[in-house]
């Protein structure tokens, strides 16, 4: 049996949760009145969010706001904190899609991260001018695809959409069936372009800077080859065994 100490100790640390009780539940002082996500302010977190009006940051729900939002397809990683008196914090995790891709043996169309993660293929305004990547396989849902190199020109795929605004859009497929390089296919354009994977972004802005500030002749052309040094070799559909170099001028 406890002591009489022991009993009086009891009784004071009921009677202080008691009154914490009572205090949060009944008084406004520990009233939900502000809400953050990802540090930004939400205007609304009642209709926006789901939250309970007038009822105090222990009672809101937030297991249940976790997990709406963990249920959305992009979202991976959610965590709410009560930040005593007033507010929740809320932090998101987002899967980013950066490039939409389809499976080269079932034909499944997949979107895909800059990790080259295969996430649902969830169309927005925002992904709406996203190249299609094919020749690779996947491995499931939220798995990195088959192909090493995804985690070498992705990162550059998100470098060379925010620097060129003006052809990147045109940009609709990148063709990985061949080891040796990429295949870019671009919408309007009668040629292909070729390029290496580990360079990417260099070989793109160089296919930028020589169709933008070069006056070739591409009439004719089904394909440029970026990969050789100083010079871009393009095959042409009048002599199909043969390719004419055309020099690249020092800027």
């Amino acid at each position: 049996m406890l002591s009489r100490r022991g009993r009086i100790l009891l009784l004071v640390v009921v009677t202080i949760c008691a009154g914490f009780i009572v205090l949060v539940r009944f008084t406004s002082v520990a009233r939900l009145e502000a809400v953050t996500l990802n540090g930004v302010a939400v205007s609304n977190p009642w209709t926006d969010l789901g939250f309970k009006p007038g009822l105090d940051i222990v009672q809101q729900p937030l297991e249940e706001l976790t997990d709406s939002l963990i249920a959305v397809d992009t979202i991976f990683k959610v965590s709410a904190l009560r930040q005593w008196p007033h507010e929740v914090k809320i932090s998101i995790n987002e899967f980013e899609t950066c490039a939409w891709l389809v499976d080269s043996l079932a034909g499944d169309f997949y979107g895909v991260d800059p990790l080259g993660r295969i996430l649902p293929a969830a169309r927005t305004a925002a992904t709406a001018d996203l190249p299609v990547l094919t020749g690779i396989t996947t491995r499931g849902m939220y798995r990195l695809a088959a192909d090493p190199r995804l985690s070498i020109v992705l990162p550059r795929i998100v470098k060379v959409r925010a620097g060129n605004p003006l052809i990147f859009p045109l940009l609709s497929e990148i063709d990985f069936s061949n080891t040796d390089y990429l295949t870019l296919s671009f919408s309007g354009m009668p040629y292909r372009v070729r390029v290496s994977a580990d360079l990417f972004e260099e070989h793109f802005n160089n296919f930028v800077r020589f169709t933008s500030g070069f006056d070739a002749n591409l009439a004719t052309s089904i394909l440029l080859d970026m990969r050789y040094p100083s010079m871009i070799v393009s095959t042409d559909t009048l002599t199909p065994d043969t390719t004419q170099t055309e020099e690249e001028e020092e800027e």
